[in-house]
């Protein structure tokens, strides 16, 4: 009877996987879900317990859900077919441009350098800001980052970032909103890339605010995110909450793409232009030129699409116009247009979730819009357990700190790091921008 009670217990607590999203809320369901692939422990060592003493209905029970165990974490290792991920539990392995990569894969090798783009990034939770900086400075220079993702931040450990010259690696910050209920701190991104758009906060998260710098890598406009969502023991409603807010940021890609929306950096090869024509623009009285529409456009040809509206606008007035058409452009002249086809967006969410693929919460907010892939997940390459990382002679047993993204993006690599002084590891992914 005692096997039948352990066996039952076990049972019970790995089912818990299959709640409906939000249902996860209710304490300490959170922690107690968490802890689900750690069951292998001791449902191996009850295998040969109730073999030796001839309890052969518990022993094949007992093998029974060593099976189920596997199952569910066989995708970190090895793909499964699509069709068994809602019978397993498990988010989908890829988003639907990330699965095209992969059957395209022999077709397009010889354009890859030239069509795609890789970026590194990397996610730590900083535990209240005592991260050790010169390890984080090492891990930036050692792998390239491009993007450095934290969270728990405050103003020293900003200052420690500074006094390492953050600036020569990761030259362009963006800090997030500082709040009363910031969940042990705020999260912050470091780029190497000059972002085209940014702000300190974006989808509303019950803790810290989520700071968001898009860049145009390529043909797409890449939305990076620092994310936090509040932890369990503070509230499991908030939790809840903040982890299914993630997949709003798959909904702005897909409200961007539906929109055509763009964006632009000063360093592309046309942000002189279009700086040149916003500023030219500027000046035409009671007349606003859009800035996606000279996106792209020569500078000579912004020119003369702003000096013609000028001298429209100033006829009569007897100013001179700010800018003049080209004196070597004539009636037949053949100008060649850019593109003016709008680039793909894409997000790439990273941080420390407080949760793993075993919640729902976490399920459903991969799952919201065109998807988010996990990144640790889709790879198929092992585990990157990332929490706990204080103990010095005990592994990191779950992965609750994450690499997610959109369509239009794939995981080439994904390793995790120790830092000093904080009990989460780093979580370093190298992406390919499509």
């Amino acid at each position: 009877m005692l096997f039948w009670i352990v066996i039952a217990i076990f049972a019970i607590w790995m089912a818990l996987k299959y709640l409906p999203a939000g249902w996860d809320q209710y304490r300490p369901l959170p922690e107690v879900i968490a802890l689900i692939p750690l069951l292998v422990v001791p449902l191996v060592l009850l295998l040969p317990i109730t073999g030796f003493t001839g309890n052969w209905p518990q022993f094949w029970v007992t093998v029974l859900l060593l099976i189920v165990q596997v199952a569910w974490q066989i995708g970190y290792v090895m793909p499964i077919p699509a069709s068994l991920s809602p019978i397993l539990g498990v988010p989908v392995q890829n988003v639907a441009a990330s699965a095209e990569v992969n059957t395209d894969a022999d077709e397009t090798a010889s354009t890859t350098a030239t069509d795609h783009h890789t970026v590194r990034v990397m996610t730590l939770n900083t535990r209240y800001g005592r991260a050790d900086t010169g390890t984080i400075m090492h891990l930036v220079k050692r792998y390239d980052i491009d993007v450095l993702a934290v969270q728990e931040v405050n103003t020293g450990f900003i200052k420690r970032l500074d006094i390492s010259h953050i600036e020569d690696e990761l030259p362009y910050r963006v800090l997030g909103a500082v709040r009363d209920d910031d969940n042990a701190g705020s999260n912050a991104l470091f780029l190497r890339l000059k972002p085209a758009i940014f702000g300190d906060s974006s989808v509303k998260i019950h803790a810290a605010a989520a700071p968001v710098a898009t860049v145009r890598i390529g043909d797409q406009c890449v939305e990076f995110s620092s994310v936090h969502p509040k932890s369990p023991p503070r509230s499991g409603k908030d939790w809840s909450d903040g982890v299914r807010a993630l997949g709003q940021f798959a909904l702005r890609a897909d409200s961007r793409n539906e929109e055509g929306f763009s964006c632009y950096a000063d360093d592309d090869e046309s942000g002189n232009a279009v700086n040149d024509a916003q500023e030219t623009a500027s000046l035409v009285d009671g007349m606003t030129l859009d800035s996606d529409l000279l996106a792209g456009i020569p500078a000579e040809l912004a020119d003369i699409i702003t000096g013609g509206m000028m001298n429209d606008s100033s006829s009569g007035s007897g100013t001179s116009p700010v800018s003049k058409p080209a004196s070597d452009v004539t009636e037949t002249a053949v100008i060649e247009l850019p593109d003016f086809s709008t680039p793909h967006h894409s997000a790439v969410v990273m941080g420390d979730t407080n949760s793993s693929i075993y919640h729902p919460s976490f399920r459903d907010a991969l799952r919201q819009g065109t998807g988010l892939a996990d990144s640790s997940f889709e790879l198929h390459a092992g585990f990157n357990t990332t929490f706990p990382a204080s103990w010095p002679t005990f592994p990191s047993l779950i992965e609750i700190d994450h690499v997610l993204h959109t369509e239009g993006i794939r995981a080439i690599s994904a390793h995790a790091h120790t830092v000093p002084k904080t009990d989460h590891k780093a979580l370093i992914v190298e992406l390919e921008v499509r």
